[in-house]
């Protein structure tokens, strides 16, 4: 609604509906209607990327696409294979953060918070330390630096989900918005996904993000989608556990 159809309709544009998503039905759609931008959530640059490769991809009418949650190595390909141009952008539904992209942003990162926008310790209501790096980009202080993303200035703009007092408080307390996500910041101020809050796992007593790891074996070419999640473990609390989806 607010990436599709809304500004077509602010626009006077033809909006394209399909009842159902179909991945090799998007190009021969795209150049049947002469769509020039799309909009998507989660994963279906790298449905249609799935497709078999042909020369002529790239002769098509679209310009650009917008959306979220896209891989970084699909955004690329999806880019060079279908000669458009890819966005992809951090927002929470509710509308209590946002993170803005800039040019200058690093491989892997979200981009800048808004204004109010922190990663804090869920415990201590604080921000967390800055992310510290090696020479391979590898983060060093994952278990201080992964917090919570959230809002200090962004509580009243959260007006609670429908008949859902739990899920509304889960949302906003101590005056704060809690996205429900993971993040670090880098010392330039540089946000990065670390996954939901319901994937921090516990193991060997320290928390352990899962994000991370997925975007790690999201980089093998064999690799369409990858998923880590917790196996229970009575000796370390959590077991890691990763599926592949080649």
């Amino acid at each position: 609604l607010v990436t599709n159809w809304t500004p077509a309709l602010a626009a006077g544009a033809t909006c394209v509906l399909r009842r159902k998503f179909s991945a090799s039905g998007f190009l021969p759609d795209v150049r049947r209607y002469g769509v020039t931008y799309f909009n998507y959530v989660g994963k279906p640059l790298a449905y249609i990327l799935q497709t078999p490769e042909l020369p002529d991809d790239g002769e098509n009418t679209l310009i650009r696409g917008f959306g979220n949650e896209g891989a970084e190595r699909d955004i690329e390909r999806f880019q060079k294979r279908f000669k458009c141009s890819v966005t992809d952008a951090y927002g929470s539904t509710e509308g209590g953060v946002n993170v803005t992209r800039t040019d200058d942003m690093p491989a892997g990162s979200l981009g800048r918070g808004m204004p109010g926008v922190v990663i804090l310790d869920p415990e201590t209501c604080k921000p967390t330390p800055d992310a510290r790096f090696d020479d391979r980009g590898r983060l060093l202080n994952s278990e201080e630096a992964i917090g919570h993303l959230a809002n200090e200035a962004g509580a009243e703009n959260f007006e609670g989900y429908w008949r859902n007092d739990e899920a509304s408080a889960a949302r906003v307390h101590d005056g704060i918005y809690w996205s429900g996500d993971l993040a670090y910041r880098d010392e330039n101020g540089f946000i990065y996904f670390a996954g939901r809050d319901s994937e921090w796992l516990r193991v060997d007593g320290e928390n352990f993000a899962a994000g991370p790891v997925e975007r790690i074996l999201a980089r093998l070419p064999v690799v369409t989608l990858a998923v880590v999640y917790s196996v229970p473990d009575e000796v370390v609390g959590d077991q890691v556990m990763a599926a592949l989806q080649l």
